[in-house]
């Protein structure tokens, strides 16, 4: 009768996670060094590149 919440974020989720990735690779646009760097795509970024975001996003959004 009722679906799990497992299955309503799948379900409520899939038609934005490919926005949210292509986001997600488009937002870094520079390096650790200041120079310019191609946008890739969400599963080429490494796990620094990733750690640069949400901390940037979090000191943006106040959450330290």
């Amino acid at each position: 009768m009722a679906k799990s919440d497992k299955d309503l974020h799948a379900m409520l989720d899939a038609p934005l996670k490919k926005a949210r990735e292509s986001l997600t690779g488009k937002m870094l646009t520079t390096d650790e060094f200041g120079q310019d760097r191609v946008p890739k795509a969400y599963n080429e970024l490494t796990t620094r590149e990733l750690h640069i975001l949400a901390e940037s996003l979090c000191v943006r959004l106040n959450l330290f």
